[in-house]
């Protein structure tokens, strides 16, 4: 285990046999050594975090290359404080803004993450691993949305707009997984561990949230199935975010479910109901509850069992104790 954990002290207590910098921590006091990091040693003055992950990571793949192993490499990055090695922030200080894309900073922090994978596959490479090693490459959430947007997509970190939980996943698995294969069956990152016991042949497991992603690896396609997410509090807004559900808050106690080409969200305040096709409508720009009573009926339904089924925390009443 690697870079934030964000969930413990110490992730070594949690199952893990090593950890380098992985602690309560959502982002790093400092991008450069030192770090202040009580699980991860000072390097040189000036060295960068992502490089430093990949290169203790490194290692120990190699030092453990004849045996089976699980490396869980969640980069702090990117995430703020918005720290950049000054060669690469020079590197994007010269190209011309796109659209929200202009912090040159935050630019090179996805570029020096991007070499710190690529340290990680070289390895691999190099340990003759990489023909039948699983690599998944994700992400838990959109961009930081005072500094970047994800258009054409609605919403940044934060919010149930697809911009917010439409995230990249790549995966490389050359003995199974042809290379430059796209796959668009939408899937969760639930669906990651019932995969991993599936390629470890412990099938049959039960009470499991999601499913094995093994298939579409093979160009098979899963069973239909519907997609939810619930949040039932409340996150801040940022400032510079239009997108927001309401003036004060990024979003406010909601459920989503999502089944096929189609998005509902329900809202807990008021009641409040969004439909979104967004195979018509990625952006989400256009709210068709009031032209489609049929689907919003269905999905609501399903919804609403669903949260039944898993006794989901719904809030019943406002805080009367509230001050705006």
């Amino acid at each position: 285990m690697a870079g934030k954990w964000h969930l413990s002290k110490d992730p070594t207590k949690d199952g893990f046999d090593a950890n380098f910098g992985g602690t309560t921590w959502g982002h790093p006091k400092s991008y450069f050594s030192p770090y202040k990091n009580p699980y991860l040693k000072d390097g040189p003055i000036g060295e960068h975090l992502p490089e430093r992950l990949s290169r203790d990571v490194a290692n120990w793949i190699t030092e453990n290359s004849k045996s089976p192993f699980f490396v869980y490499l969640p980069f702090y990055s990117v995430h703020t404080p918005i720290q950049a090695p000054k060669n690469l922030t020079a590197k994007y200080e010269k190209k011309s803004p796109d659209g929200s894309h202009k912090n040159p900073k935050y630019a090179a922090m996805i570029d020096a993450m991007d070499q710190a994978v690529g340290h990680i596959l070289k390895t691999l490479d190099e340990q003759n691993l990489a023909k039948n090693t699983l690599v998944i490459f994700t992400s838990d959430n959109g961009p930081h949305g005072s500094i970047s947007r994800a258009e054409p997509l609605r919403g940044v970190k934060g919010m149930y707009y697809e911009g917010g939980i439409r995230e990249p996943f790549l995966v490389r698995f050359p003995e199974v997984i042809e290379a430059g294969s796209k796959n668009k069956t939408p899937i969760s990152q639930i669906d990651l561990y019932p995969t991993f016991l599936d390629l470890a042949g412990q099938t049959g497991q039960t009470g499991l949230d999601g499913v094995s992603l093994l298939p579409t690896f093979k160009k098979k396609d899963l069973k239909p199935r519907s997609l939810f997410w619930h949040f039932p509090g409340y996150l801040q807004s940022y400032k510079a975010d239009p997108d927001s559900a309401s003036k004060f808050f990024r979003t406010t106690p909601c459920s989503v479910i999502r089944k096929g080409d189609w998005k509902l969200i329900q809202y807990f305040e008021d009641g409040a109901i969004e439909l979104y096709n967004l195979k018509m409508d990625a952006s989400e720009k256009t709210n068709l509850v009031l032209i489609n009573e049929e689907k919003k009926q269905e999905l609501l339904r399903e919804l609403q069992d669903w949260q039944k089924s898993t006794k989901a925390p719904i809030p019943a009443e406002k805080n009367p104790a509230y001050r705006k």
